[in-house]
């Protein structure tokens, strides 16, 4: 199956948070689905994050996906998804 994650699964699920539903978070290791983020989401993060309207421990860098991947204006797709607290 193909998933294209929200912003906000993408960004519970690197971060461990309890809000993510567990059949979420099993989809989304399943090695036999492919998950997707949009460029968006990682856009909308790092303005949130900015304007502090996203806390996160560290700066986005450490959590989202690397640079060379925002040139693109499809979905990315992940190979290995960290999940770090």
């Amino acid at each position: 199956m193909k998933l294209l994650l929200d912003t906000h699964v993408f960004l519970w699920y690197i971060t461990a948070d309890t809000r993510l539903p567990a059949s979420f978070q099993a989809a989304i290791q399943d090695p036999a689905n492919e998950v997707f983020l949009s460029v968006v989401s990682v856009w909308e993060a790092v303005i949130k994050y900015e304007l502090g309207k996203l806390p996160l421990p560290s700066p986005p860098a450490d959590y989202l996906p690397d640079s060379d991947m925002l040139t693109e204006s499809r979905p990315c797709r992940l190979k290995k998804v960290r999940c770090s607290i």
